[in-house]
Protein backbone atom coordinates (compact mmCIF):
# COMPACT_ATOMS: atom_id res chain seq x y z
CA UNK A 1 0.00 0.00 0.00
CA UNK A 2 1.71 3.35 -1.05
CA UNK A 3 1.08 6.55 0.13
CA UNK A 4 1.46 10.23 -1.58
CA UNK A 5 1.38 13.60 -0.47
CA UNK A 6 -1.51 13.79 -2.63
CA UNK A 7 -3.55 11.27 -1.24
CA UNK A 8 -3.28 10.88 2.80
CA UNK A 9 -4.02 8.02 4.41
CA UNK A 10 -7.48 7.80 5.20
CA UNK A 11 -9.22 6.23 8.23
CA UNK A 12 -10.69 3.26 7.25
CA UNK A 13 -7.39 2.27 5.51
CA UNK A 14 -5.31 3.23 8.49
CA UNK A 15 -7.68 0.74 10.66
CA UNK A 16 -7.60 -1.49 8.78
CA UNK A 17 -3.35 -1.62 8.66
CA UNK A 18 -3.87 -1.57 12.58
CA UNK A 19 -6.14 -4.08 12.46
CA UNK A 20 -3.81 -6.82 10.40
CA UNK A 21 -1.03 -6.29 12.96
CA UNK A 22 -3.64 -6.86 15.80
CA UNK A 23 -4.81 -10.86 14.29
CA UNK A 24 -1.82 -11.60 16.42
CA UNK A 25 2.12 -12.17 16.53
CA UNK A 26 3.89 -15.08 16.68
CA UNK A 27 7.22 -15.59 17.76
CA UNK A 28 9.26 -19.52 17.62
CA UNK A 29 11.60 -20.47 19.70
CA UNK A 30 14.41 -23.06 18.49
CA UNK A 31 12.22 -25.62 19.80
CA UNK A 32 9.66 -24.50 17.87
CA UNK A 33 7.00 -23.91 20.44
CA UNK A 34 5.41 -20.53 21.13
CA UNK A 35 7.28 -18.09 23.19
CA UNK A 36 5.18 -14.81 22.64
CA UNK A 37 1.85 -13.91 21.35
CA UNK A 38 1.05 -10.48 20.82
CA UNK A 39 -3.25 -9.52 20.47
CA UNK A 40 -3.52 -5.50 20.35
CA UNK A 41 -7.12 -6.32 21.46
CA UNK A 42 -7.58 -4.06 24.64
CA UNK A 43 -8.98 -6.23 27.67
CA UNK A 44 -9.17 -6.35 31.02
CA UNK A 45 -5.76 -7.61 31.69
CA UNK A 46 -4.40 -3.57 31.15
CA UNK A 47 -5.50 -2.40 34.33
CA UNK A 48 -3.60 -4.81 36.45
CA UNK A 49 -1.19 -3.10 39.15
CA UNK A 50 1.18 -5.49 37.24
CA UNK A 51 0.92 -6.03 34.31
CA UNK A 52 2.98 -8.37 31.78
CA UNK A 53 5.23 -6.65 28.89
CA UNK A 54 2.73 -7.87 26.46
CA UNK A 55 -0.35 -6.35 28.40
CA UNK A 56 1.84 -3.08 28.61
CA UNK A 57 2.82 -2.45 24.72
CA UNK A 58 -0.97 -3.63 23.66
CA UNK A 59 -2.44 -0.91 26.51
CA UNK A 60 0.17 1.37 24.79
CA UNK A 61 -0.19 0.65 21.09
CA UNK A 62 -4.51 1.44 22.09
CA UNK A 63 -3.39 4.76 23.49
CA UNK A 64 -2.30 6.27 20.44
CA UNK A 65 -4.23 8.26 17.80
CA UNK A 66 -5.34 5.72 14.38
CA UNK A 67 -2.54 7.53 12.09
CA UNK A 68 0.26 6.20 14.68
CA UNK A 69 -0.89 2.86 15.42
CA UNK A 70 -0.98 2.58 11.67
CA UNK A 71 3.17 2.91 12.27
CA UNK A 72 2.68 0.35 14.12
CA UNK A 73 1.11 -2.01 12.48
CA UNK A 74 3.51 -1.42 9.65
CA UNK A 75 6.22 -1.84 11.73
CA UNK A 76 5.68 -4.70 13.47
CA UNK A 77 4.56 -6.88 9.91
CA UNK A 78 8.96 -5.78 9.05
CA UNK A 79 9.98 -7.35 12.26
CA UNK A 80 7.74 -10.47 13.03
CA UNK A 81 10.09 -13.24 12.70
CA UNK A 82 9.64 -16.09 9.72
CA UNK A 83 9.98 -19.75 10.52
CA UNK A 84 12.19 -20.22 7.05
CA UNK A 85 14.83 -17.42 7.67
CA UNK A 86 17.78 -18.61 9.07
CA UNK A 87 18.93 -21.22 11.13
CA UNK A 88 17.30 -22.71 14.31
CA UNK A 89 19.63 -22.36 16.53
CA UNK A 90 19.17 -18.74 16.22
CA UNK A 91 15.34 -18.11 16.15
CA UNK A 92 15.07 -17.99 20.08
CA UNK A 93 17.28 -14.79 19.62
CA UNK A 94 15.56 -13.03 16.30
CA UNK A 95 12.48 -13.88 18.66
CA UNK A 96 13.05 -12.09 21.51
CA UNK A 97 14.64 -9.57 19.62
CA UNK A 98 11.66 -9.33 17.76
CA UNK A 99 10.01 -8.31 21.01
CA UNK A 100 12.44 -6.00 22.14
CA UNK A 101 12.26 -3.96 19.11
CA UNK A 102 8.34 -4.06 19.17
CA UNK A 103 8.70 -2.91 22.76
CA UNK A 104 11.08 0.21 22.24
CA UNK A 105 8.77 1.36 18.67
CA UNK A 106 5.80 1.15 20.95
CA UNK A 107 7.59 3.30 23.56
CA UNK A 108 8.92 5.87 21.43
CA UNK A 109 5.86 5.93 19.23
CA UNK A 110 3.81 6.91 22.33
CA UNK A 111 6.36 9.30 23.41
CA UNK A 112 5.96 10.91 19.69
CA UNK A 113 2.46 10.62 20.42
CA UNK A 114 2.55 12.93 23.23
CA UNK A 115 5.51 15.39 22.07
CA UNK A 116 3.93 15.71 18.87
CA UNK A 117 0.15 15.02 18.74
CA UNK A 118 -1.73 14.07 15.89
CA UNK A 119 -4.40 16.64 14.48
CA UNK A 120 -6.97 16.54 11.71
CA UNK A 121 -4.85 18.81 10.00
CA UNK A 122 -1.81 16.78 9.61
CA UNK A 123 -2.58 14.04 7.22
CA UNK A 124 0.46 15.39 5.06
CA UNK A 125 3.05 14.94 8.30
CA UNK A 126 1.02 11.41 8.98
CA UNK A 127 1.54 10.47 5.11
CA UNK A 128 5.57 11.20 5.47
CA UNK A 129 5.48 8.97 8.40
CA UNK A 130 3.80 5.83 7.03
CA UNK A 131 6.11 6.08 4.30
CA UNK A 132 9.35 6.01 6.89
CA UNK A 133 7.68 3.38 8.41
CA UNK A 134 6.68 1.04 5.66
CA UNK A 135 10.74 1.85 4.38
CA UNK A 136 12.51 1.28 7.77
CA UNK A 137 9.85 -2.18 7.84
CA UNK A 138 11.25 -3.23 4.87
CA UNK A 139 14.80 -2.47 5.69
CA UNK A 140 14.42 -4.64 8.89
CA UNK A 141 12.17 -7.47 6.35
CA UNK A 142 15.21 -7.66 3.94
CA UNK A 143 17.36 -8.76 6.93
CA UNK A 144 15.54 -12.34 6.65
CA UNK A 145 17.73 -14.75 4.84
CA UNK A 146 17.01 -18.84 4.35
CA UNK A 147 21.02 -18.96 3.61
CA UNK A 148 22.71 -17.55 7.01
CA UNK A 149 25.98 -18.22 5.19
CA UNK A 150 25.22 -15.95 1.84
CA UNK A 151 27.85 -13.31 1.67
CA UNK A 152 25.29 -9.57 1.62
CA UNK A 153 26.45 -6.05 1.49
CA UNK A 154 25.61 -4.20 4.39
CA UNK A 155 25.70 -0.62 4.13
CA UNK A 156 22.60 0.22 2.58
CA UNK A 157 20.67 -1.63 4.63
CA UNK A 158 22.55 -0.24 8.18
CA UNK A 159 22.30 3.50 5.91
CA UNK A 160 18.43 3.07 5.36
CA UNK A 161 17.65 1.61 9.37
CA UNK A 162 19.71 4.48 11.10
CA UNK A 163 18.02 7.09 8.95
CA UNK A 164 14.39 5.93 8.91
CA UNK A 165 14.85 5.04 12.51
CA UNK A 166 16.45 8.77 13.63
CA UNK A 167 13.89 10.34 11.25
CA UNK A 168 10.77 8.56 12.47
CA UNK A 169 11.70 8.09 16.45
CA UNK A 170 13.67 11.57 16.80
CA UNK A 171 10.99 13.56 16.72
CA UNK A 172 9.86 11.96 20.24
CA UNK A 173 12.97 13.32 21.77
CA UNK A 174 12.88 16.76 19.85
CA UNK A 175 16.11 17.44 17.53
CA UNK A 176 18.35 14.69 16.68
CA UNK A 177 20.89 14.61 14.19
CA UNK A 178 22.08 11.62 12.43
CA UNK A 179 25.85 11.83 11.27
CA UNK A 180 26.91 8.89 9.58
CA UNK A 181 30.38 7.86 7.65
CA UNK A 182 29.54 3.79 6.77
CA UNK A 183 31.85 2.06 4.74
CA UNK A 184 31.06 -1.11 2.42
CA UNK A 185 31.25 -3.82 3.71
CA UNK A 186 30.16 -7.86 3.08
CA UNK A 187 29.23 -10.19 5.72
CA UNK A 188 27.52 -13.49 6.13
CA UNK A 189 23.75 -13.06 6.13
CA UNK A 190 23.79 -14.34 9.68
CA UNK A 191 26.12 -11.59 11.29
CA UNK A 192 24.54 -9.06 8.70
CA UNK A 193 21.53 -9.23 10.40
CA UNK A 194 23.18 -9.24 14.11
CA UNK A 195 25.15 -6.06 13.20
CA UNK A 196 21.90 -4.21 12.04
CA UNK A 197 19.69 -5.10 15.33
CA UNK A 198 23.13 -4.73 16.90
CA UNK A 199 23.48 -0.86 15.36
CA UNK A 200 18.99 -0.70 16.27
CA UNK A 201 20.11 -1.82 19.45
CA UNK A 202 22.38 0.85 20.19
CA UNK A 203 20.60 3.67 18.30
CA UNK A 204 17.47 3.16 20.54
CA UNK A 205 19.39 2.81 23.97
CA UNK A 206 20.83 6.73 22.96
CA UNK A 207 17.53 7.75 21.61
CA UNK A 208 15.22 6.44 24.97
CA UNK A 209 17.85 6.70 27.58
CA UNK A 210 21.19 8.93 26.43
CA UNK A 211 18.74 11.81 25.59
CA UNK A 212 15.84 11.08 28.53
CA UNK A 213 15.12 14.82 29.50
CA UNK A 214 16.30 16.71 26.49
CA UNK A 215 15.13 18.17 23.62
CA UNK A 216 18.01 17.23 21.59
CA UNK A 217 20.84 15.68 20.58
CA UNK A 218 23.20 14.03 17.92
CA UNK A 219 23.72 10.58 17.02
CA UNK A 220 26.77 9.28 15.27
CA UNK A 221 26.72 6.16 13.32
CA UNK A 222 30.33 4.74 11.55
CA UNK A 223 31.71 1.26 10.50
CA UNK A 224 35.39 0.97 8.61
CA UNK A 225 37.60 -1.78 8.24
CA UNK A 226 40.30 -1.81 10.78
CA UNK A 227 42.71 -4.22 8.49
CA UNK A 228 41.74 -6.97 5.88
CA UNK A 229 40.36 -9.24 8.70
CA UNK A 230 38.30 -6.97 11.33
CA UNK A 231 35.39 -4.10 11.18
CA UNK A 232 34.91 -2.05 13.54
CA UNK A 233 31.49 -0.27 14.72
CA UNK A 234 31.08 2.99 16.37
CA UNK A 235 27.70 4.32 17.77
CA UNK A 236 28.08 7.93 19.64
CA UNK A 237 25.81 10.49 21.21
CA UNK A 238 26.24 13.74 23.19
CA UNK A 239 23.67 12.67 25.87
CA UNK A 240 23.97 11.17 29.02
CA UNK A 241 26.61 8.28 29.78
CA UNK A 242 25.12 4.71 29.46
CA UNK A 243 26.71 1.28 29.58
CA UNK A 244 25.56 -1.86 30.88
CA UNK A 245 25.96 -0.95 34.10
CA UNK A 246 23.03 1.46 33.26
CA UNK A 247 20.62 0.05 31.44
CA UNK A 248 20.77 -3.89 31.07
CA UNK A 249 17.82 -4.50 29.85
CA UNK A 250 18.66 -2.27 26.50
CA UNK A 251 22.71 -3.39 26.51
CA UNK A 252 22.34 -6.90 27.15
CA UNK A 253 20.47 -6.94 23.77
CA UNK A 254 23.83 -5.52 22.16
CA UNK A 255 26.01 -7.84 23.54
CA UNK A 256 24.00 -10.77 22.50
CA UNK A 257 24.10 -9.59 19.19
CA UNK A 258 27.68 -8.54 19.33
CA UNK A 259 28.35 -11.90 20.43
CA UNK A 260 26.90 -13.76 16.60
CA UNK A 261 29.21 -11.39 15.67
CA UNK A 262 31.82 -12.85 17.54
CA UNK A 263 32.55 -9.91 19.66
CA UNK A 264 31.41 -7.65 22.39
CA UNK A 265 29.92 -4.09 23.08
CA UNK A 266 32.74 -1.64 24.41
CA UNK A 267 31.51 1.09 26.04
CA UNK A 268 33.76 4.50 26.55
CA UNK A 269 33.20 8.45 27.35
CA UNK A 270 32.98 10.50 24.03
CA UNK A 271 35.26 13.44 24.12
CA UNK A 272 33.27 16.38 25.13
CA UNK A 273 30.38 14.31 26.69
CA UNK A 274 28.18 11.43 26.10
CA UNK A 275 29.08 7.84 25.46
CA UNK A 276 30.19 5.70 22.42
CA UNK A 277 29.76 2.20 21.91
CA UNK A 278 32.07 -0.16 20.08
CA UNK A 279 32.11 -2.96 18.68
CA UNK A 280 35.46 -5.00 16.88
CA UNK A 281 34.49 -7.76 15.01
CA UNK A 282 36.02 -10.39 12.28
CA UNK A 283 35.21 -10.46 8.74
CA UNK A 284 35.80 -12.35 5.81
CA UNK A 285 38.70 -11.24 3.06
CA UNK A 286 36.73 -8.18 1.51
CA UNK A 287 39.48 -7.82 -1.61
CA UNK A 288 37.29 -9.72 -4.35
CA UNK A 289 33.81 -8.58 -3.02
CA UNK A 290 31.74 -5.79 -5.85
CA UNK A 291 30.20 -2.96 -4.15
CA UNK A 292 27.44 -1.21 -6.09
CA UNK A 293 27.58 1.52 -3.51
CA UNK A 294 30.35 3.36 -2.21
CA UNK A 295 31.27 4.80 1.19
CA UNK A 296 28.22 6.58 2.80
CA UNK A 297 28.37 9.64 4.69
CA UNK A 298 25.89 11.96 5.81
Amino acid sequence: MSVTQSAPIPRSRAAATVDAARSGWIASNADAEVTAYIDFRPNHHTDRAHVSQLDRMAATAASVSLPRQALIGALLHGIVPRETAGSAPHSKLWAYQAMQRADSMITLIAELEHRVPFREQDWHRAGAEYRGAMELAAAQRSLDAVDDERLLTCSDVLNTTVCCMISLFGPAIGQVVPHLDIEPLALPALRRKALVLATWSLVIEALVHGFAGRGSGDISVSLHLEGPARACLHVSNDGRRMGNDRHPETCGAGFDLASVLGSVVNYSERKGGGTTAEIIFPVPDQTNTKFSHSRTER
